[in-house]
């Protein structure tokens, strides 16, 4: 997605002019993509929501697709009306760790990206090397994404210590007739939640974690409209 994150600054891109993203095409090949909490419940309404599980890193993802992703069409374009989640939004700017002398996050862009240095864009710096108000959104854009981002590392965590991941593997017959199967995927187990102590159950609720779970339970039911 980001074939060449490259680090911005007021000096070598002082007049550089960024186009807006017309075209989700960088996102056409994706079968998932990682979802915030905050997003949940209005993912749910389209995406299948699941939870993967990586050298015991658990991150939750949408289900775009069982072959490429079905709700980007051979123009880029995403289907009209349906959410488009933030983990694709951001593109073409994105946070990245380890380039600043000084560990701090630094604000990067993909200089592969179709609208970089376009004549029709729109400037990131202005000509005393101010921040134009478009970077100005990026940048805002990013730091939300990445405060969410700590907070669904939270929420996962703390499922994690409550035990409330089962492993699945789902068959799903596809429209053609073929079997499509998701293997080894995580999920929220309903009952081990209701079998929590009150205090753990009302700690859920308060830290709005309660709804992002059954967001994720209703979630389930778009597999057929994902994968058939």
């Amino acid at each position: 997605m980001y074939s060449k994150p490259t680090m911005i600054n007021s000096i070598n891109h002082r007049y550089l002019k960024v186009a807006p993203v017309s075209s989700y095409a960088f996102a056409a090949d994706f079968n998932s993509c990682l979802v915030l909490g905050q997003e949940f419940l209005e993912a749910a309404k389209y995406y299948p929501i699941i939870f993967a599980s990586n050298n015991d890193v658990v991150n939750p993802l949408l289900v775009l697709g069982a072959q490429g992703n079905v709700f980007c069409n051979s123009e880029g374009k995403w289907s009209e009306g349906v959410y488009i989640p933030a983990f694709i939004r951001r593109y073409p700017y994105i946070l990245a760790e380890g380039l600043a002398q000084d560990g701090a996050l630094t604000v990067c862009i993909d200089a592969d990206y179709p609208g970089y240095d376009a004549q029709d864009g729109v400037r990131l710096f202005t000509d005393d090397g101010e921040n134009t108000p478009a970077l100005n959104q990026a940048v805002e854009f990013l730091r939300r994404y990445h405060s969410q981002f700590d907070t669904t590392k939270q929420f996962v965590n703390t499922l994690k210590n409550l035990n409330l991941f089962k492993p699945v593997d789902a068959n799903i017959t596809m429209k053609d007739g073929t079997n499509f199967s998701v293997k080894n995927f995580l999920m929220v187990d309903e009952q081990a939640v209701l079998n929590l102590p009150d205090t753990d159950l009302l700690s859920l609720v308060r830290k709005g974690y309660l709804a992002w779970i059954y967001a994720h339970l209703y979630s389930l039911t778009n597999f057929p409209k994902v994968i058939g």
